[in-house]
C-alpha cells in the first residue's frame, strides 16, 4: 500500500511539472507571436555583447589586483628619502620601530652581473642603515671567504665596494612591509621592488641569488614573466641569517660557492 501511495504521489509530481514546462513553453510561444523574430535576436545579441565586456571587465581587475606591479623609480624615492633622514637623525618615530619598514636603494653599478637579494633588512640593519649589520649574520664574512678574501672589511663602504669590484650587486626581494621584528615570517603587506626596470637599467645582469627561502617567495610573486627569461639564472640558497643557525658556515660556503665563485664574480 504505501508503495502505492508512494507511485501516485510521484505521478501527481510528473503531471505538475509536464503542466508548469506546458504553460512556460504557451507564454514563450505567444510573446515570440507578438514580437518580430528579429527584435529577440537583437536584445539577446545586445546582451550577449555587454556581458562579454563585463566579464572581460572584471577579468582584468582581478588580474591587475592580484599581481600588482610596483613602481620603480616612486620605491627606489621613498628608500633614498627614508635613508636620507635616517642618517641625518631626522627619522620620526614610526621609521624607526620594528613594524612599519622601508628597505635599502640597490648597491649596484654597470658593471654588475651578479644579484643577491634579501627578503626585507632586519632591525638592526634599519637602524644601522647597511645590508647585514647584524653582527652574527654570517653574510660578510661568507663573502669574504667565498671572494678569496682574508676578512670582511670594518668599514660598511669598503664591504659593498668588495662586492662591486667582483660585480656583485645587494638589494631585497621586498621594497616596503609592514614586520613585528626581524623574523621573514612576521612580514605582512608586502610590496615587491620592480626587477623588470632594474634588469633593464643594468642588463649585464644574467645571474640571480635568493638569500633564503622567503627572498625567492617574494621574487616569484611579483616577478613571474621574468622567471621565464632563458638569459637569467636564479638559485634559492640557505640564509645567512642568525635565525638559521642550523646551517653552519661550511654548509653555508658548500651551498653559496657553488654559484659565487672567484672566478665566476671576477
Amino acid at each position: 500500500a504505501r508503495k502505492g501511495k508512494s507511485g501516485q504521489q510521484g505521478q501527481q509530481h510528473c503531471g505538475r511539472d509536464d503542466a508548469d514546462e506546458l504553460f512556460f513553453l504557451s507564454v514563450i510561444h505567444a510573446i515570440s507571436s507578438k514580437i518580430p523574430r528579429f527584435i529577440i535576436y537583437e536584445h539577446l545579441f545586445t546582451c550577449w555583447i555587454y556581458y562579454t565586456k563585463k566579464a572581460r571587465a572584471v577579468k582584468q581587475k582581478f588580474r591587475q589586483r592580484k599581481r600588482p606591479q610596483p613602481i620603480y623609480d616612486r620605491m627606489i624615492m621613498k628608500q633614498n628619502e627614508s635613508a636620507a633622514r635616517l642618517r641625518n637623525g631626522e627619522s620620526n618615530e614610526q621609521e624607526l620601530n620594528d613594524m612599519h619598514c622601508i628597505g635599502f636603494p640597490p648597491s649596484i653599478d654597470s658593471s654588475c652581473r651578479i644579484l643577491i637579494l634579501g627578503s626585507m633588512p632586519g632591525v638592526r640593519s634599519l637602524e644601522e642603515q647597511q645590508y647585514y649589520a647584524h653582527p652574527q649574520n654570517r653574510f660578510w664574512p661568507l663573502m669574504a671567504r667565498l671572494l678569496g678574501e682574508r676578512e670582511a672589511p670594518a668599514a660598511y663602504e669598503e664591504r659593498l665596494r668588495m662586492l662591486l669590484r667582483r660585480h656583485i650587486a645587494l638589494w631585497d626581494s621586498i621594497g616596503a612591509c609592514e614586520r613585528d621584528g626581524s623574523l621573514d615570517s612576521a612580514i605582512k603587506k608586502e610590496q615587491g621592488n620592480d626587477f623588470t626596470a632594474l634588469l633593464r637599467d643594468y642588463p649585464r645582469i644574467h645571474t640571480i641569488c635568493f638569500n633564503g627561502a622567503k627572498s625567492a617567495q617574494a621574487f616569484r610573486r611579483y616577478n613571474r614573466t621574468l622567471l621565464s627569461r632563458t638569459d637569467l639564472s636564479f638559485h634559492a640558497l640557505p640564509s645567512t641569517s642568525p635565525a638559521n643557525a642550523r646551517w653552519r658556515m661550511d654548509m653555508l660556503a658548500e651551498a653559496w660557492g657553488k654559484v659565487i665563485t672567484p672566478h665566476e664574480a671576477g
